[in-house]
């Protein structure tokens, strides 16, 4: 085997460089199925996240929900004790209040205790409402991070020339 044409060295050359091309390629695909198995590990996580925080919110609403049977009235019971303990406390409260200032005195000092019960009341409401509006930020944090995080990998697949 002596030596070569001109026209076998071009064609060995041509066959290089496409073996050379084929083999980048191949590479561009290996990396793109990686950054797509990340992808889908992220995605993952994520729908697992959102499947524990609606099975948590479930449980929730079966623990929230009216027990049926026999146990129904003792709840009920329970509930009717401890409101009428506060009311009661109250009245009490009201009667050593009239004791110690008089009546007139007694019902301006309790109109105060009244608007600070009345401002605890809504406190407590307002810290609900900002747990239900955490949550709902939770949520589009998740999604902005899942959008974000494909914009980032598809620009860089595709500036660095492997889509």
């Amino acid at each position: 085997m002596g030596r070569l044409t001109l026209g076998e060295r071009k064609y060995r050359e041509n066959m290089s460089d496409l073996v050379a091309s084929a083999k980048s390629a191949a590479q561009g695909i290996k990396s793109a199925l990686a950054a797509g198995k990340e992808i889908e590990s992220v995605v993952s996580d994520i729908q697992k996240l959102g499947v524990a925080e609606l099975q948590a919110k479930q449980q929730f609403q079966r623990k929230q929900r009216i027990v049926k049977g026999d146990t129904t009235i003792l709840t009920a019971f329970a509930e009717w004790r401890r409101l009428k303990e506060v009311k009661e406390a109250e009245e009490d409260l009201f009667h050593q209040l009239v004791q110690r200032y008089g009546k007139e005195k007694a019902e301006i000092e309790w109109k105060e205790i009244q608007a600070i019960k009345e401002r605890q009341i809504k406190e407590v409401q307002a810290g609900r409402d900002e747990y239900g509006r955490d949550i709902k930020k939770l949520r589009d944090l998740k999604i902005t991070c899942f959008v974000l995080s494909f914009i980032l990998v598809s620009t860089y697949y595709i500036f660095k020339g492997h889509l």
